[in-house]
């Protein structure tokens, strides 16, 4: 009996074989494979590549990616199946396929991110994706931002408000603090809706995002889940499918408490009349009125689009301001800098922060930067080739070839920066910049699918940072060597980070 068993096995990993061939040998080219056969990687076994580089925990997967780039001094191949990545961390290399005009279709990885967000901005490709970039710029013109300045300043100054009961505390959990605030000023901002941070829809919403990051990652390194073919025939399909409802059930009560109040003709935070006579809308505003009066989308664009900002507008935010908390903690000399800063740019009154103020502040820009550096939002992005692409060395990277770009791992290259573990903002003058590869920090992307609302970005955690630090010195609980980071859509680490807040005592 036991014969019998592997005998089937054996015929069945045959004809598994047989078969991944048959689509691999069709897939790519004999010159193409022998392109591939260049680029080294961790060994490959028949039919199932080396995707067991990437089994484990998320931890583990993290450490490996690391360990894999300083290896093979970044730039190696995995293949899963018949799937085969080029990884990279390398400015040269990085420079070649974020640049390309042409080169616009996102990483097969985002086809499992694809049923939450469908067509939206992040995953969309082709002239789909460049009529809705079109549409969505004005969005975030700096008139726009400029408004918003004053919504971030009323946030921030609610969200210091709300830390004062912390300070008799050992440590607080700035995550929930932090994500609490980025939602609720991406909702006040760009969407034109309030929501109460105690509601049930924000809670359960904050949970299904950490929830569909766990499961993508889950799912990548996971054959027998990956296609949407063969995770429709598991159980894990109905836990998909109950956190994309749940998620689609914030953005859609948003839309739809928008659609009743929206007026083309009002002006409020949400909308400027230029003193040329020209409007402006905010996002939210601006999609509603292209479905009103252009038709050129629908409903089901607008939630497209909503779902993707929500996500994209206060995660990736939430994360820089919390990892940035971390790092002035440990480092109370940049504190003091920045303080100095403020006053000598704020003045004594520092009741309000203007949009003037934020944009002088040079030195929180630089410490923003430096934080972006150490801990990316988004560590990792990926292209799918439509075309071939020849790379500076010579190498032919052959068309339908998955591309990942390693943002942390560039980051951190030592060619780059010196002592690359260190925070120091200074490695952001303009003298500093100059001197650097242009692609050597990208932690909004780079080339036409940059990030559309990184202004937006910078400016509100200029004006949060401003505001906790005006009213309280961090002291430090974790620090960089004592938190754990994990592989998810974006950079998240094990447990929540901690920080002290202390009142500061202004001198009078």
């Amino acid at each position: 009996m036991i014969v019998i068993v592997f005998s089937i096995i054996f015929l069945l990993l045959l004809i598994f074989q047989l078969v991944w061939w048959l689509v691999f040998s069709s897939k790519w080219s004999t010159e193409a494979i022998n392109q591939l056969k260049q680029i080294p990687g961790p060994y490959e076994y028949p039919l199932f590549g080396n995707f067991f580089v990437l089994w484990g925990s998320r931890a583990e997967m993290w450490k490996s990616l690391r360990n894999c780039t300083k290896l093979y001094n970044g730039r190696y191949k995995l293949r899963m199946l018949h799937i085969v990545g080029i990884n990279f961390a390398k400015p040269d290399d990085i420079e070649e396929i974020l640049k390309s005009s042409t080169q616009l279709q996102k990483g097969f990885i985002y086809f499992l991110i694809k049923p939450w967000l469908q067509e939206g901005l992040l995953t969309s490709a082709g002239d789909y994706w460049r009529i809705r970039r079109k549409m969505l710029t004005p969005a975030f013109h700096f008139t726009i931002l400029k408004q918003f300045a004053n919504i971030f300043e009323e946030n921030s100054k609610l969200a210091v408000r709300n830390l004062s009961k912390e300070c008799d505390k050992l440590y607080t959990n700035v995550v929930e603090y932090i994500n609490d605030y980025a939602l609720h000023t991406l909702c006040d901002t760009t969407l034109g809706c309030k929501f109460e941070s105690t509601s049930a829809e924000f809670s359960n919403y904050k949970k299904a995002i950490h929830k569909f990051g766990q499961i993508v990652v889950y799912r990548i390194c996971r054959p027998w889940v990956f296609p949407d073919f063969l995770l429709n025939l598991s159980l894990l399909k109905f836990k998909v499918r109950q956190t994309i409802k749940t998620l689609r059930s914030f953005t859609s009560k948003i839309i739809t408490s928008r659609l009743q109040t929206w007026d083309p003709n009002i002006v409020d935070n949400t909308t400027i009349e230029t003193t040329s006579g020209r409007r402006l809308y905010s996002m939210l505003d601006l999609l509603i009125l292209h479905m009103k009066t252009n038709g050129d989308i629908d409903y089901k664009g607008i939630q497209e689009e909503v779902d993707t900002f929500v996500f994209e507008g206060h995660d990736t935010t939430s994360v820089a301001i919390v990892n940035m908390l971390m790092l002035l903690a440990n480092h109370t000399k940049v504190q003091d800098k920045i303080l100095e800063e403020l006053y000598s740019v704020v003045g004594e009154d520092i009741s309000k922060i203007s949009y003037t103020d934020l944009q002088s502040l040079k030195y929180l820009e630089m410490c923003i930067k430096e934080t972006l550096r150490l801990y990316p939002s988004v560590p990792f992005i990926a292209r799918t080739l439509t075309e071939p692409l020849e790379l500076k060395d010579g190498l032919v990277l052959p068309k339908g070839l998955l591309c990942n770009v390693h943002i942390y791992d560039l980051h951190r290259d030592p060619e780059y920066w010196p002592e690359p573990e260190k925070f120091i903002p200074e490695r952001f003058t303009d003298e500093n910049c100059a001197k650097r590869h242009p692609f050597s920090y990208v932690p909004f992307s780079a080339g036409p699918r940059n990030c559309i609302g990184q202004k937006f970005a910078i400016l509100q955690i200029k004006s949060i940072i401003s505001n906790i630090l005006l009213n309280y010195i961090l002291e430090p609980i974790d620090t960089p060597e004592s938190i754990t980071l994990l592989c998810d859509l974006v950079m998240r680490t094990e447990k929540p980070i901690r920080v002290k807040f202390r009142k500061r005592i202004r001198n009078s």
